[in-house]
């Protein structure tokens, strides 16, 4: 694997879940377009379309990694990895959440935001567990479908390297077809990760396209200002398109301040990724007593506050109580500087790179 490649994902990383974040901050409502003045018209840019791009991009990156380890060939391998590192931190930072807010509702009465005490056991369970639809820390929902593709990941193998066409359309009617019910809840995730196992096994150039990185820029706005344009609600188009162009234009960033900095702070994205949705419901509701703030610097103050504080976090808690902060976030975070070593690779996770290296 080229070094470079390696690089690229570690600078991403923070660059997308920072995306994300700004996205779940409060994004605008598509039948608002109508009405929507210039600086609504930005918001729906930057917050509604560039905040969609960050999963489906982290999702190609995911089967391109861990196909690149050939980890699909030892399964019990895969599954106890992935349960430690993907199942564990979703349980502890759903779940907990999820127990947390049900006793404060219970004991209090007090939902600021979301009730959850008067619902069904079904749904109660998919709050907890993320089953049919969106768990309570709802930003999870990414871990939830990545856990089932990996599953997933020893059939998709024998699919790539033996009928890699077929296959993906095998996965793309399936998937996109909603033929598999709810084992993958965003079905363009399925078609996304075999394409980045496609990528590995088969050892596509990836930075093949890297000179035409400032067309593909201009190529992602397009795509979402046609988006806008359109007023559709669906985002597939953009799911499914942006991993191609947003990988190349990347390659703008490279040794730009931007990026080095993205570099040096790729090591806090797992971290930010999961525990960013409660302090939005709480940056909600404060926002909602402040009626005096405009949106705009509610949505730059939480952009800027959220992350600088779970960096903190993620500091203190690495440095007082390592290995328990270890586990809780999935046997990461056990030496620090690690993602500032472009070889460094993040097996079959595209969050984290406290990994076990790749080959390059």
């Amino acid at each position: 694997m080229h070094p470079l490649v390696g690089k690229r994902i570690s600078m991403l990383r923070i660059i997308l879940i920072l995306s994300v974040v700004f996205l779940h901050l409060g994004a605008p409502l598509v039948q608002e377009l109508d009405r929507a003045d210039v600086l609504q018209l930005l918001q729906f840019f930057f917050q509604d379309q560039l905040g969609r791009i960050a999963m489906p991009t982290l999702s190609m990156i995911s089967g391109y990694l861990l196909f690149a380890a050939s980890l699909d060939r030892t399964p019990l391998t895969l599954y106890r990895k992935k349960a430690r590192t993907l199942l564990v931190p979703f349980l502890v930072f759903n779940v907990a959440y999820f127990a947390l807010q049900y006793a404060i509702e219970y004991a209090t009465g007090w939902a600021p935001l979301y009730s959850i005490t008067n619902k069904t056991a079904p749904q109660l369970l998919n709050l907890a567990f993320g089953y049919a639809d969106n768990p309570l820390n709802f930003a999870l929902h990414f871990l939830r479908d990545l856990f089932v593709l990996i599953l997933l990941a020893p059939l998709f193998g024998i699919l790539i390297r033996r009928l890699p066409t077929i296959g993906l359309m095998l996965v793309f009617t399936v998937f996109m077809s909603d033929l598999d019910g709810h084992l993958v809840n965003r079905n363009t995730m399925a078609v996304l990760f075999y394409v980045g196992g496609m990528a590995a096994v088969w050892r596509w150039d990836l930075l093949k396209f890297d000179r035409f990185a400032p067309y593909c820029l201009a190529g992602l706005v397009a795509v979402c200002a046609a988006m806008i344009h359109s007023h559709t609600e669906s985002y597939v188009y953009v799911y499914l398109v942006s991993p191609f162009l947003v990988w190349p234009a990347a390659a703008l960033l490279a040794g730009t301040r931007i990026g080095d900095w993205a570099l040096r702070h790729s090591k806090y994205s797992f971290f930010l990724f999961l525990a960013h949705v409660p302090l939005i419901r709480v940056a909600q509701l404060l926002h909602g007593k402040m009626a005096w703030l405009p949106q705009w610097a509610y949505l730059a103050l939480g952009l800027v506050l959220i992350p600088l504080f779970l960096f903190r976090i993620y500091d203190a808690a690495n440095h007082l109580m390592p290995g328990t902060f270890a586990f809780l976030t999935g046997g990461r975070n056990k030496k620090d500087g690690a993602s500032a070593a472009p070889q460094r690779l993040p097996v079959a996770d595209p969050l984290s790179d406290d990994e076990p290296t790749l080959a390059a």
